[in-house]
C-alpha cells in the first residue's frame, strides 16, 4: 500500500513511492534480505533507512566512517572522497537579541547535497542551526539564531559552518523531517539572491 506512508525530504518536497521491492543486501560475509521503498526520480545513490538500520541492528559510526551489521564493518563512503568545506560570513551580520536571520550562503562548486554539522561557537553568541539541504543556484539558507539577551555582530569573515558533501549515503525517516521545519523557504525570493 503506497498510499499510507508520506515520504519528505529533508528539504520539505514530497517524493511518490511508486513500490517495494525485496533485495539480498551484502555487508563482508554478512547477508541480510529487506524490503526497500522505491521512490520516484530519487537519486541513484544508495539509501538506507532507519528501518532497515533498526531491524538488522546495523550501527553508523561516522568516526571511522564505518557501516557495522553484525560484527561485519565496510566503508561508509565507498566510491567517492568526501568532501567538506567551511562556510563563511560574506559580510557583518546583525543579530538582535533572541532573533532568527535566515543567510543564504554561497557552498563550493561540486556540492550537490549538503549536510550542515553543528555549528554552536562556544565564545560566540550565536548558532547555526544543523540540518541538509540541496543548494539553489549554489546556495543554501543557514538558520541563523542569537541566543543571548544582547546584540551580537558575525563579523565579516567569520566561519558560520562546516558542511558536509553527502553522496552515497542517505538517511530517510518515514513521516519525519529532520530538518528546519519551521523554515518557510517558499516564501523567500529565490531570484534576487546576492552574489
Amino acid at each position: 500500500d503506497t498510499t499510507s506512508t508520506r515520504w519528505v525530504t529533508a528539504s520539505g518536497h514530497e517524493l511518490k513511492e511508486i513500490g517495494k521491492a525485496s533485495i539480498e543486501v551484502r555487508i563482508k560475509n554478512y547477508k541480510v534480505k529487506h524490503t526497500f521503498t522505491v521512490i520516484q526520480e530519487l537519486s541513484t545513490n544508495l539509501i538506507l533507512g532507519t528501518d532497515f538500520l533498526t531491524v538488522h541492528g546495523a550501527n553508523i559510526d561516522y568516526t571511522r566512517q564505518k557501516l557495522i551489521i553484525n560484527e561485519q564493518e565496510t566503508d561508509l563512503i565507498t566510491s567517492q572522497k568526501q568532501v567538506y568545506a567551511s562556510l563563511r560570513a560574506k559580510n557583518d551580520i546583525f543579530l538582535e537579541p533572541y532573533e532568527e536571520h535566515i543567510e543564504w550562503i554561497r557552498v563550493p562548486k561540486g556540492f550537490d547535497d549538503a549536510i550542515l554539522l553543528n555549528s554552536e561557537h562556544k565564545k560566540h553568541s550565536f548558532f547555526v542551526k544543523n540540518g541538509v539541504y540541496k543548494p539553489l543556484n549554489s546556495r543554501i539558507p543557514l538558520l541563523i539564531q542569537n541566543k543571548f539577551n544582547k546584540k551580537y555582530i558575525i563579523k565579516k569573515g567569520c566561519l558560520l559552518v562546516n558542511i558536509e558533501q553527502v553522496d552515497n549515503v542517505k538517511i530517510f525517516e518515514e513521516n519525519k523531517c529532520n530538518v528546519n521545519n519551521n523554515l518557510d523557504l517558499d516564501g523567500l525570493n529565490y531570484g534576487k539572491l546576492d552574489d
